[in-house]
């Protein structure tokens, strides 16, 4: 069986903004990620998860959106979740299902930020703990 986490993992990099979420979730379904029988509860679930306010500013604004973009340095591929810019500001957002380990996905985000840094961003960082509905800014 497909790991939920997964599968929300998929309807976010797909996901720009709100209006294209039954979009997302039935393109994930035609990829058979998503039985029929979930397609409404995980459609609820991000629905719900788009009205957190923080989670609602980075998904409602004006931002340039690049989802799961690959990163290059050194030869090393990098692929933030979501990156979001405006102006010189860069908000990179990594998504995460289960149990919370800030120190091990800090690290994971401040690879992301040294390059938006060295391209010329200020960078903010932030840890989306889907099933807790928490936020943090590392």
């Amino acid at each position: 069986a497909i790991r939920r986490g997964t599968k929300i993992h998929r309807i976010f990099e797909l996901l720009e903004a709100p209006g294209f979420l039954k979009a997302a979730v039935n393109r994930v379904h035609s990829e058979g990620l998503l039985q029929d029988s979930e397609v409404q509860s995980i459609h609820d679930e991000i629905e719900d998860i788009l009205q957190i306010p923080q989670i609602r500013d980075w998904f409602h604004g004006d931002w340039e959106v690049l989802n799961e973009r690959e990163l290059y340095k050194a030869n090393t591929l990098h692929r933030p979740d979501r990156v979001m810019l405006k102006q010189q500001l860069a908000l990179v957002v990594d998504y995460k299902t289960g149990q919370r380990n800030d120190t091990k996905y800090k690290k994971q985000l401040d690879e992301y930020g040294k390059l938006l840094v060295e391209m010329g961003y200020k960078v903010e960082q932030f840890i989306f703990y889907i099933d807790q509905r928490e936020v943090i800014q590392v």
